[in-house]
C-alpha cells in the first residue's frame, strides 16, 4: 500500500501515556443509573471519570464531581493534555465549553440531563463501567456486535437474524448494511426486534425493510454489490476439499463447515472445489450462507487491548484520517486475512464474499454468468464458517420496495421521537448496552422476501482487563510487520480457539446498563 509506512509512523508518533488506570476500577454490577457511581483513579490526588478528545489527540480530563450546565458546558476540576498525552495544565476549576470534542469517555453513570449533552451524534464512549461478566478480565472473548435484529420471537440464545453496519467503528465510517432476513414475511408481521447486546454505544441513523413479493418456485437474493435477483433452483452442486466431499454445506440447517486455524500462521489459506453440471446458455449464481469465526473478534479486541488507555485518543485521531481508516479496514493484517475469493477454472477472480462478524449468518448471491461448472473458493483457514452453498439459475434483476419505520416500542411504551430519529437522515438514535426495541414498519401488500437495511456507527467500550499501558511492542509489530504479527499470534489464538466460543456467548449483555430512567 502506497505511503503505508509514512502514515503508520505518524500514527505511532501520536501515541502517548494517558491518565486512565484500568487496574483501579471498582467492579460492581449496576442497573440503577441514578444510584450507581464508578470511578477510576488517575493518580494519587484525582479520580478522573470523564475525558474528552479533540481530533488531533489533545484531551481534557475531569475529576469526579463534574456537572453539566445548559446544553454545552461542563463545570468541574479539569486538566489538559497535548496530542502526545503530556499534561499541559494541572487540575483547576473550569467552566468548559464542549465544542470541538470528538470523543468522550466516561466511567460514571449518566443521568438524563447529562446523557442529553453527550447524546445525538456526539462521539460518546462509556468506558469500563464495572460489570460482573467474564470478558472484562478476558477482553478478547468479550461479546461484540453492532445492533442485532430478530425476526419474530426475540429470545434466541446463540444467534440473531441480522447484524448491522459491522465495520462502522467510527462516525466517519458510517455506512448502510443490507442483510437478508431468513423467513418470508406475511402482511401484519412487519416488525423486528433490535437489541444492543454488547459493551458498545450504537448510533443508528436509519433502519428500513426492503421487500420483494414472493413467487412460488423462486427466491430473491441480495448480492455483495447491493443488487437483488430473482432466482430458481439450479443444478446439484458438489463441494470438496483434498478429494473429500463436504456434506455440511448441502442444506441450510446450522450445521456449519469450518476449519481450525493454522497453528503457525493465522493468514494461511485454504481452498474448496465446487463443481456442477452447467448449461452454457444459462446464467448462474452462487449462493453462500456464511459468517466469520471468532478469529476476527480475537484480533480486533487484541488491537484495542494493545492500545491500552490510549484507545480513546487514537480513535479520535483516526476519525479524521482517511489513510488510517483505510489501513484499519483494508490494510495491515486485514490485507492478509482477506475475504472469501471466488475463482473460475482459469484461476480468474469472479468476486468475493466479505461480510464480517461472527453473530448472524449472511446469505448472499454472487452472479457467475455463463460457467463451465468449475469454481473454487479461496479463504483464510479458520476465519470462516459456511452453512450452505448452492448454485441457482438467475431469472431477472428486481427492485425492492422500501418500508420505513412507523412505530418504535421500548419497555412496552411507544417512543414517537425515536421513530422520527430513525427516519431523519440528519439525526441518530443512541442505543446503550442491554437496550431492546421493537420496530414496526410500513405494511406489506403480500407475502414477501425481506431484507433489513441499517445505517449508523458504533463505539466500542474499553474493558477492565486492558492494561492501561497497553502493549506498544505488539502494536508496533501489527503496524509495521503485520504478516509476522499473524504468525506470532497463531499460538495464542490456538489456546483461545477451543474455549473462546462459550465465553463469547456467555458475555452477552442481557439487561440495560448506563441508561436513563424511563418516564
Amino acid at each position: 500500500m502506497k505511503n503505508a509506512l509514512l502514515y503508520l509512523s505518524l500514527f505511532l508518533l501520536l501515541a502517548g501515556c494517558s491518565t486512565w488506570n484500568a487496574k483501579t476500577l471498582t467492579k460492581k454490577t449496576h442497573t440503577n443509573l441514578e444510584s450507581a457511581v464508578v470511578t477510576r483513579q488517575a493518580n494519587l490526588e484525582y479520580r478522573v471519570t470523564l475525558q474528552g478528545y479533540y481530533a488531533n489527540g489533545a484531551s481534557v480530563a475531569f475529576e469526579d464531581g463534574w456537572t453539566v450546565q445548559g446544553d454545552s458546558n461542563i463545570i468541574g476540576l479539569m486538566c489538559e493534555y497535548d496530542a502526545k498525552g503530556n499534561r499541559i495544565q494541572d487540575f483547576s476549576k473550569t467552566d468548559f465549553h464542549i465544542e470541538g470534542i470528538e470523543l468522550w469517555r466516561t466511567s460514571r453513570n449518566l443521568g438524563p440531563h447529562e446523557r442529553a449533552l453527550f447524546g445525538g451524534t456526539w462521539f460518546l464512549v462509556a468506558a469500563d463501567v464495572g460489570l460482573g461478566i467474564i470478558c472484562l478480565n478476558d477482553p478478547k472473548t468479550c461479546f461484540g456486535s453492532c445492533p442485532t435484529f430478530y425476526q419474530g420471537e426475540s429470545d434466541h440464545l446463540f444467534k440473531s437474524d441480522a447484524e448491522g453496519f459491522t465495520n462502522a467503528i467510527l462516525p466517519s465510517l458510517e455506512h448502510e448494511d443490507i442483510d437478508a432476513l431468513p423467513h418470508i414475511m406475511q402482511p401484519g408481521e412487519e416488525h423486528i426486534v433490535m437489541k444492543n447486546e454488547a459493551l458498545e454505544t450504537h448510533n443508528i441513523n436509519e433502519v428500513k425493510l426492503l421487500s420483494v413479493p414472493q413467487i412460488s418456485g423462486t427466491e430473491v437474493f441480495h448480492t455483495p454489490s447491493d443488487q437483488f435477483y430473482r432466482v430458481q433452483p439450479g443444478p446439484e452442486l458438489t463441494v470438496g476439499q483434498h478429494g473429500q466431499s463436504i456434506t455440511e454445506v448441502q442444506t441450510r440447517d446450522g450445521n456449519e463447515w469450518f476449519e481450525l486455524a493454522n497453528e503457525n500462521d493465522l493468514a494461511a489459506k485454504s481452498e474448496l472445489q465446487l463443481s456442477f453440471d452447467a448449461n452454457p446458455t444459462k446464467n448462474y449464481g452462487l449462493q453462500v450462507v456464511y459468517r466469520q469465526t471468532l478469529m476476527s473478534t480475537f484480533l480486533f479486541y487484541g488491537t484495542l487491548e494493545n492500545m491500552g488507555s490510549d484507545y480513546g485518543r487514537r480513535m479520535a485521531i483516526m476519525n479524521h484520517s482517511e489513510r488510517q481508516k483505510d489501513w484499519l479496514l483494508k490494510g495491515g493484517i486485514m490485507q492478509f486475512l482477506g475475504p472469501i475469493q471466488v475463482l473460475n477454472s482459469s484461476n480468474e477472480p469472479i468476486g468475493t464474499f466479505e461480510e464480517t462478524g461472527p453473530i448472524a449468518h449472511n446469505s448472499q448471491l454472487l452472479p457467475l454468468g455463463k460457467s463451465d461448472g468449475q469454481v473454487r473458493l479461496k479463504l483464510t483457514q479458520g476465519l470462516w464458517r459456511i452453512d450452505h452453498i448452492r448454485v441457482v439459475e438467475i431469472i431477472e434483476e428486481v427492485q425492492p420496495r422500501t418500508h420505513a419505520v412507523q412505530v418504535v416500542t421500548k419497555n412496552d411504551l411507544t417512543q414517537p421521537e425515536e421513530a422520527r430519529l430513525l427516519t431523519d437522515s440528519t439525526k441518530h438514535l443512541q442505543s446503550l448496552p442491554g437496550e431492546e426495541r421493537t420496530l414496526k414498519f410500513e405494511p406489506l401488500n403480500e407475502p414477501s422476501h425481506v431484507f433489513l437495511a441499517s445505517k449508523g456507527y458504533y463505539l466500542e467500550w474499553s474493558r477492565t482487563g486492558w492494561d492501561y499501558k497497553g502493549n506498544p511492542r505488539a502494536l508496533r509489530k501489527m503496524l509495521f510487520q503485520p504478516r509476522q504479527y499473524l504468525c506470532d499470534e497463531a499460538a495464542a489464538f490456538k489456546i483461545y480457539e477451543s474455549e473462546m466460543e462459550p465465553k463469547f456467548w456467555a458475555s452477552k449483555i442481557q439487561q440495560p446498563i448506563l441508561t436513563s430512567h424511563e418516564k
